[in-house]
């Protein structure tokens, strides 16, 4: 321990007792050295259930906040950094966690259970959590070193490169994996010339272990204008005046500005020694499957964990381990670590590559052509594996499928060879949706509003439904949010229920009655008054029954008009939408019956023919539309292709009602005027 006359060598007063157990007495200390994402993500499960008594004291080397790694490239396209900040420091300060910056820790003592940072403080633990991330490899290249030469792992590191970009013409990136490419691409949008060097025979070697992706990849890559060199061994970095020049064994050479290392990473375990802890053999503290490390007390989270030897090159893995651990600590669960699926994304350098799975027996299906290639891997029919170059839409539900090893039958497989698609009932979970992905069609509502809301305290489906206004409308969104939620009832009432089964069989009538409007002949009426009318005629030949069925229909269009405007004006709220919903259909087949009688069953000519086909098509888009609507709402495998398609149809049928109110005032007009 320090005195209170000790100083740290950077100035800072150290204190003379540790922080942390000891200050706190009766109140279970826990210490997380490391804060990065994964480190955030379990400061945020720690503290769901604020009444929960406990200390914690989080300790980051860079004195900047948590931010988004993952997406750190965008700070090269002008991004600041700030704008990837996790979570403010008032975050932390409502929540009790004691944030400590700019320290790195240095030593410990497992016996006293105490840590050391750099400057002098010490810092006491009853739990103590190593998510300290990991480190950029630099390969022992001579000369690899010196100015404009640059990791690629901080945002310091991305602010020095933007600033040496600036003043550069050309750049050489130093490894062709994701993060190489990431910044090959991000190199050469700032207009540098740029070279990727990858000393394996093939670009993300580590992921793609089928050659056609490979080649495609390069491919891709090389049509983008970054110069690319596979199968490249550097021998030495020289430096000029004007630069540098990299020369390989094979006698080529390269020349540039600035260097980015992009080689790969290194589990940081330099603690392993100072706290005993035993290293795994490829680097990493060495974990069990409840993610502690060989002394009692103290956890390893994140790509500094090494769980079975191999430790996660990933951010998703981490975030897996700090939900286990939180829940672990909080007594909520005593769940065991299993290493997910190896998976991988390239989105940042102009071209999409997708791989997941492990499969060491499966038998690969193709797709390919000149843009794209889909590679999926059966094993006892079951989907284990993809790998995906080009943009696929079914991206998110294939990986999904995976996931889970779906089966796949004959028919499928053989369709996906042909077309490149899995079917459709490879449902991606609403909770794995992308952010901006819309739940509620209605209103607007995405997923991201909803996890957001669900933050806020709204972990019901009917308090979300009240917070955001989700499934309010229509209710077609109402399964969504209770899958999202994890309930296991609905917030429909039966009432809400019975009316949305009725909207539906409205729906199927009113199409019954366009069929019969469309096909079937008009009937035969009298020539001439000595024939005799029959008593249908008098439907038609009477002025008084025309004008009472006309005006009837011209009024029942505009109250179903009406009506729908509960869905579309927010402040009109008069009234449960399914009340809404219900009574529009029934008064659409109303007026369709209506107009049986105005017509008699005759299309008409001239403006008559087109008001009645432009009747009948706005008719079939609003019954189609309540046919999809109510299908969307199952949970069947229909639902998702069917919220696929009902904005699509809805909004076809709302456009559509304005030439067929300008068609009706001419037949009104007409009819009196001529």
């Amino acid at each position: 321990m320090l005195s209170p006359s000790s100083f740290a060598p950077n100035g800072r007063e150290a204190s003379s007792a540790p922080l942390g157990r000891e200050a706190t007495s009766g109140v279970q200390t826990l210490v997380i050295v490391g804060h990065g994402m994964v480190a955030y993500r379990l400061c945020r499960r720690l503290t769901e259930d604020r009444a929960r008594s406990i200390q914690i004291i989080v300790i980051g080397e860079e004195p900047r906040l948590a931010y988004d790694r993952v997406n750190l490239t965008q700070m090269l396209r002008g991004t600041a950094c700030d704008a990837l900040v996790l979570a403010d420091r008032d975050w932390y300060e409502t929540r009790g966690i004691e944030l400590i910056s700019g320290e790195r820790v240095v030593s410990g003592d497992p016996d006293a259970r105490t840590i050391q940072t750099d400057v002098g403080r010490v810092v006491a633990y009853d739990q103590l959590i190593l998510a300290t991330g990991a480190r950029p490899f630099i390969p022992p290249i001579p000369g690899l070193e010196g100015a404009n030469v640059f990791e690629y792992r901080t945002a310091a590191d991305l602010d020095a490169i933007r600033w040496a970009a600036s003043t550069s013409r050309r750049a050489i990136v130093l490894g062709g994996g994701v993060l190489g490419l990431e910044a090959a691409r991000a190199m050469t949008d700032l207009g540098l010339q740029t070279t990727v060097v990858e000393s394996r025979d093939r670009l993300m070697a580590r992921q793609l272990d089928d050659p056609r992706a490979a080649e495609l990849l390069l491919r891709r890559v090389i049509a983008s204008g970054i110069d690319v060199r596979v199968g490249l061994r550097t021998e030495r970095v020289e430096r000029d005046g004007h630069g540098f020049r990299l020369r390989f064994e094979t006698g080529a050479m390269v020349e540039a500005e600035l260097i980015i290392v992009a080689t790969g990473v290194r589990p940081r375990d330099e603690l392993a020694g100072p706290l005993r802890l035993r290293r795994a053999s490829k680097g990493g503290f060495d974990v069990d499957a409840q993610l502690q490390t060989s002394q009692p007390n103290v956890f390893a989270i994140g790509e500094c964990a090494s769980y079975q030897g191999e430790a996660p090159g990933f951010v998703a893995p981490g975030h897996v381990m700090a939900d286990l651990l939180a829940e672990r600590l909080l007594g909520q669960s005593s769940r065991l670590y299993e290493p997910a699926l190896p998976e991988c994304d390239l989105k940042e350098a102009g071209v999409e590559v997708s791989r997941i799975g492990e499969p060491m027996d499966a038998t690969d299906y193709v797709h390919a052509n000149e843009d794209t290639l889909r590679v999926i891997q059966i094993r006892d029919g079951k989907l284990v594996g993809l790998t995906s170059v080009g943009e696929w839409d079914q991206l998110s539900q294939a990986r999904e499928a995976v996931r889970r090893q779906q089966s796949l039958s004959l028919r499928s497989i053989r369709r996906f060879v042909t077309t490149g698609e899995l079917p459709n009932g490879l449902v991606l979970p609403i909770a794995d949706w992308p952010a901006e992905r819309l739940v509620c069609n209605c209103i607007g509502i995405s997923r991201g509003q909803l996890s957001a809301a669900m933050t806020g305290g709204a972990c019901t489906a009917e308090r979300l439904a009240t917070a955001t206004g989700a499934s309010t409308m229509c209710g077609s969104c109402e399964p969504l949010l209770i899958e999202l939620c994890g309930a296991k009832e609905g917030i429909a009432t039966p009432s809400r229920r019975r009316k949305r089964v009725w909207a539906f069989a409205a729906s199927l009538m009113g199409l019954a009655i366009v069929a019969i409007l469309a096909i079937a002949p008009p009937p035969g009426f009298a020539s001439s008054v000595q024939q005799g009318w029959h008593h249908v005629d008098a439907l038609w030949r009477i002025p008084w029954i025309k004008q009472t069925t006309g005006f009837g229909l011209l009024g029942l269009s505009l109250l179903a008009s009406g009506i729908a405007a509960r869905k579309r004006l927010r402040w009109f709220q008069w009234g449960d939408f399914a009340w809404h919903r219900a009574a529009h259909t029934t008064i659409a087949v109303i007026a369709l019956t209506l107009l049986v009688a105005h017509s008699g069953l005759s299309l008409g000519h001239n403006l008559n023919f087109g008001l009645m086909t432009m009747f009948l098509f706005l008719c079939v888009l609003g019954t189609l539309t309540g046919v999809v609507s109510h299908l969307e709402a199952g949970r069947h495998r229909t639902a998702t292709l069917a919220r696929r398609f009902r904005p699509v149809v809805g909004q076809i049928h709302l456009f559509a009602t304005w030439p067929m109110a300008v068609l009706l005032g001419f037949h009104v007009v007409s009819a009196y005027y001529f």
